[in-house]
């Protein structure tokens, strides 16, 4: 049985797997992993940004105690990646700490980590977006405003876009 313990555990092997190192503050658990998997793994594996979202994204779920599907990996991430924001326009950066860097986003924010319930967007749509609900989503759009950062053309591409999702969805099931 995998419980919750081992989840943080293989985490934290992992990022020693990488020679990540666990975020500060990280639970117990995956520094345990961690220390642990240094001592197993002598030399550095190659890393990519694909993998290092992996991890984050991993420690993140583990984090919120939110479910992360063992089909969600660095080359989904990868398959899923994009160019430009869906949502803003802008070119995707990666890891410069802008606004315009990639961001891997739960669509359904009550969802778990799971492939058809991520989308790259950038990091200034997706904490605009936060933790609204699609509904709320909807609402800002067809009041036509600009809000946390966001224009009013932007809220509206960003329901727009994810009335697609929802469409795909509902076609999947």
């Amino acid at each position: 049985m995998y419980s919750e313990e081992s989840a943080g555990f293989a985490i934290g092997q992992d990022c020693a797997f990488y020679r990540v190192s666990p975020e500060a503050g990280c639970q117990s658990v995956i520094r345990q992993g961690y220390v642990t998997g240094r001592q197993r793994h002598a030399y550095r594996h190659k890393t990519d940004r694909y993998i290092l979202k992996w991890l984050q994204l991993r420690t993140n779920a583990f984090s919120r105690g939110k479910y992360f599907s063992p089909n969600v990996t660095p080359e989904y991430l990868k398959r899923i990646d994009r160019e430009t924001c869906p949502v803003t326009g802008v070119w995707l950066t990666h890891g410069m700490g802008a606004d315009t860097d990639w961001s891997v986003d739960r669509v359904l924010n009550d969802g778990a980590y799971a492939v058809g319930n991520l989308v790259v967007m950038s990091a200034k749509a997706n904490m605009a977006k936060g933790s609204r609900s699609i509904p709320e989503i909807h609402s800002i759009a067809s009041a036509g405003i600009g809000k946390d950062g966001l224009s009013a053309a932007q809220w509206q591409t960003m329901a727009q876009e994810l009335i697609l999702f929802e469409n795909l969805r509902l076609q999947v099931k």
